[in-house]
């Protein structure tokens, strides 16, 4: 199981080396602004359920 998932990852990143530099800078700013970004709306979801709860006149 973890052989195969090394030679996998060994695959990925070769194909990876093949694309050119600046695709592989926007595809990891791309990755790190969608992760940001989706912490931001859980945090966000998270806060509108916790006043939700404590004051269910806003939803109406």
């Amino acid at each position: 199981m973890e052989f195969s998932h090394q030679r996998a990852r060994a695959q990925s990143s070769f194909a990876f080396d093949k694309l050119p530099a600046k695709m592989i800078i926007m595809s990891s700013i791309c990755s790190s602004l969608a992760q940001d970004l989706s912490q931001k709306v859980i945090l966000v979801h998270w806060l509108w359920i916790n006043v939700a709860n404590q004051r269910p006149e806003i939803i109406g």
